[in-house]
């Protein structure tokens, strides 16, 4: 897995604070909505086995727990911190913990979230992420994608919200805001393999890898508000299955 950096401001807070308990109304409504939304694209069935592919801190796990609770449930995240919150969380709820899938048998999960973790890797990575992910799928399976939008009129608000909040982000400035408006390559932050920044992210270029990683698009969807489509949405997630 790529290495990442530890000790930067996306993760040198509890993630709830981050997302569902952001200071950020905004945000936490959004975020929140995403999460149910996620859940509700899983379309999962009690006793299935269901990996959270980067799960942060566990919540959609915990949510996924409290209505299917005869589910299989593993949660991996690289990150130290991140999964020293999921082991917190799995005292409570019955979740595998761990920090590497290499001991994961091929098609051994029905369903696979990968929520918010491609737009902070470079292709390169995207493609190992979605071969490891093909890897462990079953050929039935449903894969969960979700990224932020971050182009467009939804990015201004985004970016002000952020300012507002005095969220630290090594991508935003003025001009990167304005080339993200209209959806122009910026640099956002990268180190290594690692990008900081959600900043000028641009799903659409996800959709090339899909194919070429061997998934078929099912369905797209927005959240929170999804008859806006993406003109007022923060989030794009995608249903996807191992093409045929």
């Amino acid at each position: 897995m790529v290495s990442l950096p530890e000790q930067t401001s996306a993760f040198a807070m509890p993630y709830s604070q981050l997302t569902i308990d952001s200071r950020s109304a905004l945000k936490r409504f959004s975020h929140r909505r995403r999460f149910l939304k996620t859940v509700q694209l899983l379309a999962l069935a009690d006793g299935q086995t269901v990996l959270d592919y980067g799960c942060g801190d566990g919540h959609l796990l915990s949510l996924v727990a409290r209505r299917w609770p005869h589910c299989r449930l593993v949660g991996y995240d690289p990150i130290p911190s991140q999964l020293q919150e999921l082991e917190g969380v799995a005292r409570d709820v019955p979740i595998e913990a761990i920090a590497s899938t290499s001991g994961l048998a091929q098609a051994s999960f029905d369903r696979i979230a990968c929520c918010e973790v491609l737009e902070h890797l470079i292709a390169g990575e995207q493609r190992r992420v979605l071969a490891d992910i093909h890897r462990l799928l079953k050929p039935d399976g449903r894969l969960v994608i979700t990224v932020p939008l971050e182009v467009g009129p939804a990015s201004v608000a985004k970016n002000l919200a952020r300012w507002a909040i005095g969220q630290g982000n090594d991508g935003l400035c003025i001009r990167n805001a304005w080339r993200a408006f209209w959806g122009l390559r910026s640099s956002r932050g990268e180190q290594g393999a690692y990008i900081s920044s959600h900043v000028g992210f641009r799903h659409w270029e996800l959709h090339d890898l899909f194919r070429e990683g061997g998934f078929e698009v099912l369905r797209r969807a927005w959240s929170p508000l999804p008859w806006t489509g993406p003109l007022l949405n923060s989030q794009v997630l995608y249903v996807l299955r191992i093409a045929k």
